[in-house]
C-alpha cells in the first residue's frame, strides 16, 4: 500500500498499475474507466469425466461490452491480492491510503 500511496507501479503477471491507471500488454486505462475487475471461474470436463474448475481474471471498462483484459489466474502472481488492491484503487477513483 506505501509504494501505491508513493505512486509506484506494482507488477502482476500481465499486469501494471500505480494509483492512477491499469496497464495490460500496452494498453493503458485510467481507473476512472474501469467498471469492474473479478475472477470468473470456467468448468472444463476431462474425459475422465472429472470437473475440474479454472479461473480467469477479467477487466471490463465503462461503455464497453466486450473484456478489457481477460487473463487466466495461474498467469497473475498472488491473484488474491492483485485482485484487492485493483479493486479498492477503481473504487476510490485511484485514490489509497
Amino acid at each position: 500500500m506505501e509504494q501505491l500511496a508513493r505512486g509506484e507501479k506494482l507488477s502482476f503477471g500481465p499486469f501494471e498499475f500505480d494509483n492512477r491507471e491499469l496497464s495490460y500488454k500496452s494498453c493503458v486505462v485510467p481507473w476512472f474507466e474501469v467498471r469492474n475487475i473479478k475472477r470468473e471461474f470456467i468448468k472444463e470436463r476431462s474425459i475422465f469425466r472429472v470437473r475440474t474448475e479454472i479461473g480467469k481474471i477479467v477487466v471490463r471498462i465503462k461503455g464497453e461490452s466486450e473484456n478489457w483484459a481477460e487473463v487466466l489466474v495461474s498467469e497473475v502472481p498472488n491473484d488474491r491480492l492483485f485482485l484487492k488492491l485493483t479493486n479498492q484503487l477503481f473504487g476510490s477513483s485511484g485514490q489509497i491510503s
